[in-house]
């Protein structure tokens, strides 16, 4: 009985602690669950696309600014876990929030991928490309089938490994104040929240490659051997799904010599892992179809202007890193934390507010392409860096800043430097020889995403160092403030781009529904829009319904019927390329709201276009210009050859006509019909009515214009047209058959 009773008033005065614990953060508690609550519906107002909503949640964001800044603060005071859990949950559920999204643009090619190794070995066939992340998928597939929903719970899954990895690195090589911020920027974080809902291999990669550097971080605070071998492990899975992990190997082994860890048996090791993974390379990955589209940039194979290509490639890599927001801050990081950089903190603070006003209004102009970097806004955001730099030499001058790097960080920036500079040597050459070699090279805004989980905990800890220094309360509420801002814009720019590439999804939804009910035979279109069973590996091509729908673009045209369509969007083709066509138009809209003023702009997103093909339609493909009227005739120049498609309801003999003329000196024109060559024409420098008798099989025919002698610039042949460098042979009007 006195047990009981003594066991009671434990009970009991584990209660009252609790209850004063209660008390004593009720607000940190309400106040982390306002923030919540504002991030739940943030992402709500953009899936139920509820405009009054998102316009509310914009006014009140300006309350919920100062109101994080609070939970930060108390969590820096207090290191409440409440106010973590609370945070961290409500976000962690817009992760995995959105299950319509899993399949965008190259992602049905890595599920088509992933299905095809349940049925071929996928050591030895080189048909497809290979990623570890397809046999990962295609396990869960075996088990229960293909699921949009599983690929996306699977890639979600994977994705958030990585974010809690980013937390354990933070809290192993710094403390838990810096892993708690590093916790909430990556969950904010725009880049990684957008390709967290597609089924792309990017995110999944960032996972493995934060896991590798978490146990290489182990093994260099322990020296416990084990988390070495699963570093090196880990690396190996990295590079087995995407092939940037290479550098991995390298930075691993810098960063053990950096530490004095490096003997005999580890460099073996390291070595040996390494070599394995070539190994791999070249026995699996080598030969089999995998990103045709980059080039390796070296002097050899392009001379001194090698240089100005890596260039080019660095400004758009640092670009990024600016518009991340998490540049700027970063600095702190290597400062030696001192009062009397309170100049150059204020400084440093004032640029960031103006980063994230200038990514406002220079964001980047090619939104639905790049949208994490400021294509053709460089120039606000390298005088941001200047000013930054700037700062900082002053405060070294004057106020004698102290500089201070320890191991760790010097790591971070291998990690870093290591995947900057792969993309800088191979990266992928948009029009080489045309621009000047600086605007030549293309950086997708994913590349770079395996880098940033360095930059974010760098950024994190100076952030921290600052709050844990000298400075005054007030000046570290002001800097919580201000991340608190970044949070919150990142977090709206995030939900923005989620939900602006979610509605161009939902238009071609739409478009397939409505071309449905008309009950098809086969779809043509440009790009694999909607998913199912029954894919044809490489042909893009599968079963929707019972319907057949192909890629416009590829060579299977051999199956057709009365009930054939067109389903395409203004981002490949416009609609000028469909003659004699009726068409309807698919309009999707999103709303977007402004990240930093109280504003909210309804936008077209994308149009898609349904077309049923008939008799006689014609679809003009590759190799044409821009549509010009000319005596309100549409007219179109082609290059040195072009492509376009031609429906017959029924197998014929037929003459193909069209008005033709060429341009600054008499041509040939060859015309070739499903491969085969049926007439040479000359064209002469003023219009020509053309026929060739033809003939085609039903269905699509694939119609080839070319012309031997090539093309000439406008700019190269005349003083009026310096600015036109089209290359230009042939103008076409007014295809028919008769």
């Amino acid at each position: 009985m006195h047990a009981y009773s003594q066991k009671n008033k434990i009970n009991e005065g584990h209660y009252k602690l609790y209850c004063k614990y209660i008390q004593n953060n009720y607000f940190n508690i309400i106040s982390a669950a306002i923030c919540a609550v504002f991030f739940i519906l943030v992402f709500a107002g953009h899936y139920l696309k509820n405009y009054d909503l998102l316009y509310t949640l914009n006014l009140l964001k300006y309350l919920i600014i100062p109101l994080l800044s609070l939970c930060i603060y108390n969590y820096y005071r207090t290191g409440s876990k409440t106010v973590l859990l609370i945070l961290v949950s409500a976000l962690i559920l817009t992760w995995f929030a959105g299950f319509d999204f899993a399949y965008r643009w190259d992602a049905v090619q890595h599920v088509v991928r992933a299905k095809y190794y349940l049925s071929h070995a996928y050591l030895t066939s080189t048909e497809e490309r290979h990623s570890f992340l397809y046999l990962i998928w295609g396990f869960f597939y075996k088990l229960t089938g293909e699921s949009e929903t599983l690929t996306h719970l699977i890639n979600m899954f994977l994705g958030i490994f990585g974010v809690f990895g980013i937390y354990g690195i933070s809290k192993e090589i710094y403390e838990d104040l810096t892993a708690f911020i590093a916790l909430l920027v990556s969950l904010t974080f725009p880049v990684f929240f957008l390709v967290n809902k597609w089924a792309y291999l990017d995110m999944p990669f960032v996972s493995f490659v934060v896991l590798t550097f978490f146990f290489l971080f182990k093994y260099l605070n322990s020296k416990s051997e084990k988390f070495l071998y699963l570093s090196l492990i880990f690396a190996f899975i990295s590079f087995g799904i995407k092939v940037p992990a290479l550098v991995l190997f390298p930075a691993i082994f810098l960063s053990i010599i950096i530490y004095r860890q490096m003997n005999g048996k580890i460099f073996a090791l390291t070595l040996f892992v390494f070599l394995f993974s070539i190994f791999y390379y070249m026995k699996v990955m080598y030969y089999s179809k995998i990103m045709d589209d980059f080039s390796i940039i070296t002097p050899f194979t392009f001379g001194t202007d090698a240089i100005m290509i890596w260039v080019g490639f660095l400004r758009q890599e640092i670009s990024q890193y600016i518009y991340s927001g998490v540049l700027f801050l970063s600095i702190f990081a290597f400062l030696k934390p001192e009062s009397k950089n309170k100049s150059l903190l204020y400084s440093l603070l004032a640029v960031q507010i103006l980063l994230l006003i200038v990514a406002e209004i220079y964001p980047s102009k090619s939104c639905f392409w790049a949208p994490l970097i400021p294509a053709d806004n460089h120039l606000p955001y390298y005088i941001l860096l200047g000013l930054a730099i700037l700062c900082l030499l002053i405060s070294m001058g004057v106020y004698k800043t102290k500089i201070e790097i320890n191991r760790k960080e010097i790591v971070m920036l291998i990690w870093i430097a290591s995947f900057t500079a792969f993309f800088i040597i191979n990266g992928k050459i948009y029009d080489y020889g045309v621009k000047p070699p600086i605007e030549v090279g293309g950086l997708d805004y994913r590349y770079l995403m395996p880098a940033f989980p360095a930059l974010i905990i760098l950024f994190s800890s100076g952030i921290s160092r600052i709050l844990r220094s000298d400075y005054s309360e007030k000046t570290k509420f002001i800097v919580v403030f201000v991340l608190a801002l970044t949070l919150i814009f990142n977090f709206i720019t995030a939900t923005n781009l989620t939900f602006y590439y979610a509605n161009s999804g939902n238009a071609r939804l739409e478009g397939y529904q409505s071309l449905a009910g008309q009950n098809p035979e086969v779809v043509y279109t440009h790009w694999p829009f909607h998913y199912g069973d029954g894919y044809d590996i490489g042909g893009f091509t599968w079963e929707k319904d019972n319907i057949t729908v192909r890629l416009l673009n590829s060579d299977y045209f051999d199956i057709s019927g009365d009930r054939v369509f067109l389903l395409f969007d203004t981002y490949f083709h416009s609609p000028e390329k469909l003659v004699n066509s009726n068409i309807e138009k698919i309009e999707a809209k999103t709303w977007l709201l402004s990240p930093l003023s109280a504003s909210i702009s309804e936008e077209t997103v994308n149009s898609v276009y349904v077309a049923k093909i008939e008799k006689n339609s014609i679809i003009l493909a590759d190799g044409f210009y821009n549509v010009e009227y000319w005596d309100n005739k549409s007219t179109r120049w082609m290059g040195s050859s072009s492509t376009f498609y031609l429906y017959s309801d029924k197998e014929m003999d037929t003459t193909l006509n069209m008005q033709v003329e060429s341009f600054y000196r008499e041509r040939t024109l060859e015309t070739y019909v499903n491969g085969d060559l049926i007439s040479i024409k000359n064209v002469p420098l003023g219009f020509e009515n053309l026929e060739s008798e033809v003939s085609v099989k039903r269905g699509m025919n694939i119609i080839e214009l070319k012309v031997p002698e090539g093309s000439d610039k406008p700019c190269d042949v005349s003083d009026t047209a310096k600015t036109d460098n089209r290359d230009l042979s042939v103008a076409v009007q007014d295809i028919r058959l008769d």
